[in-house]
């Protein structure tokens, strides 16, 4: 128990101070390209899918707006905010580890904050982290209880699944974990035996109710998606999001996660591979099963211990599965098995008889994490007495520099790159933007195929309509893709800047097009 609690103070210690210090970090990667998207919304009444084209599900427009309206654009208010959820996160993972000892929580919790903060200022607000929260709440209102589930957890818990996959359709992966746990606890309850003739308020229950309950959860499951489809109905953004989805997004999952296009019968192999690396997280399948193990067959373990710890383990198996649907193993993917994989792992610490194999058990979970889980990149520049690293070495700053100083009212600007950087610039600049496609990799991957010439197309002719004062190209560190159909030309698109526009100013790993004036 000592041992345990010496290596919990210091899990929780890490904690805060990276936690203080990362209050300095500034949001990058994914996060600015989104909250882009979301001062389109808000200050100019934009429409995502209708007005700007982008393979995100409409339920990441809906909280990024909020984050908008609630918190703007400033970097402190919204590390707060990130810090704020993320204690939200741990504070769920608590509440649903509450059948074990106290280490085990405050430790999960601790080690969970750990493995986020790790990934430094790319992974804060990632979809897949916000899309977490409601998954969690899922899993909480699932635990063994003394009073059965009635409708209103059923619904509450389909509801939150449904919220989660208005974010990623796949954080729903957990439902079919979850249901299947809640009606095994419901049957387990005497006053559910049999078949009664009243509702569950009475003690009884219709041979009909466990439909009912299955029916509640189903109507909470597609709540979120059926008032976010009426809401893109009244917004005229309904069929290009069917376009989106129908016609780009497969194209789009047929990537692979190093920007490559997938020849043949390469992809198994891929998923595979990628797969059994567990996001660099491998080693932890020791900790992992050996902490289920003493959950379920601890001598000293309550049966709501066990069961938790079952409910736990088919999570983390089912979500370590997430990844492979999406086919591209980032780093941030990996966050939902993560979240369930530390609560299960952090079983080892719970406190009971000591042998000598209870005790090699534990030496190796705190072995694994000690080396497994470390300081960010950017907390160790800050811990060598550096300022964080700026976003994408400067490079944002450059660009949105130039646009303050330059843009005047009524200019557009045109990014040309995905994500280095040229929208979190403009961001930063209130630049609006030129045409709907604020990325183009969507030009230069599966050539031929009907959809993409045609939004190739699309592109050039909104570029010569709206004839943008100023277009941002990144090429340093630019994810081209790769592979077969996949192409770094765009001959027509180089033609018309040839004879439109020069050069304004060329930075490390950028160019800014200026039109030329007739």
């Amino acid at each position: 128990m000592i041992v345990s609690a010496l290596f919990v103070g210091y899990l929780a210690v890490f904690l805060a101070v990276q936690a203080g210090y990362s209050l300095g970090w500034r949001f990058q990667h994914d996060f600015p390209l989104l909250h882009y998207a979301a001062w389109l919304m808000v200050e100019h009444g934009k429409v995502p899918y209708r007005d700007f084209f982008e393979t995100s599900m409409p339920g990441t427009f809906g909280y990024q707006a909020l984050i908008v309206r609630l918190v703007g654009f400033g970097e402190v208010p919204l590390r707060l905010l990130d810090l704020g959820l993320l204690a939200v996160a741990s504070g769920l993972l608590m509440f649903i580890l509450r059948a074990f000892p106290w280490v085990v929580r405050i430790g999960a919790a601790a080690l969970f904050g750990l493995c986020y903060l790790e990934l430094g200022p790319e992974m804060s607000l990632q979809r897949d982290f916000i899309g977490l929260l409601p998954v969690a709440v899922a899993v909480a209102l699932a635990l063994p209880s003394d009073r059965p589930a009635g409708p209103g957890r059923w619904f509450a818990i389909g509801l939150s699944f449904g919220l989660a996959a208005t974010v990623k359709p796949h954080l729903a992966l957990g439902a079919i974990v979850v249901l299947p746990c809640l009606w095994w606890e419901f049957r387990g309850h005497e006053e559910f035996r049999g078949h009664m003739t009243k509702f569950p308020e009475s003690g009884h229950v219709s041979p009909k109710f466990p439909r009912f309950l299955a029916a509640a959860a189903v109507v909470g499951l597609l709540l979120p998606w059926a008032l976010a489809l009426v809401w893109l109905s009244r917004e005229d953004a309904l069929a290009p999001f069917w376009e989106m989805t129908r016609q780009y997004l497969p194209l789009h999952i047929d990537l692979s996660g190093d920007y490559r296009m997938l020849a043949g019968g390469e992809r198994p192999g891929y998923l595979f591979w990628s797969y059994l690396d567990l996001g660099t997280r491998a080693v932890w399948l020791i900790p992992i099963l050996s902490g289920l193990w003493l959950g379920l067959t601890a001598p000293e373990a309550p049966p709501e211990r066990r069961r938790t710890a079952a409910m736990l383990g088919l999570l983390a198996l089912v979500y370590s599965f997430y990844p492979v649907l999406g086919g591209k193993f980032w780093s941030y993917h990996w966050l939902p098995f993560q979240f369930f994989a530390v609560a299960l792992a952090c079983t080892n610490l719970a406190p009971g008889r000591m042998t000598a194999g209870r005790a090699a058990l534990l030496g190796l979970f705190i072995l694994v994490m000690l080396w497994d889980v470390g300081p960010s990149p950017a907390f160790r520049e800050q811990l060598a007495g550096h300022p964080p690293p700026p976003p994408k070495q400067g490079r944002v700053d450059a660009m949105a520099g130039f646009l303050r100083e330059r843009l005047r009212p009524g200019d557009l600007v045109q990014p040309l790159d995905w994500t280095g950087g040229a929208l979190h610039a403009m961001l930063l600049a209130r630049a609006p933007i030129a045409t709907p496609f604020l990325y183009d990799y969507h030009f230069y991957h599966h050539l031929g195929n009907p959809f993409v010439e045609e939004l190739r197309a699309r592109f050039l002719a909104r570029l010569r309509e709206a004839r943008p004062a100023y277009i941002l190209e990144v090429y340093l560190d630019k994810p081209w893709i790769t592979g077969p159909g996949s192409t770094l030309e765009f001959p027509a698109l180089r033609a018309w800047l040839r004879e439109q526009y020069g050069i304004a100013q060329r930075g490390d790993g950028y160019v800014i097009y200026q039109r030329r004036t007739p």
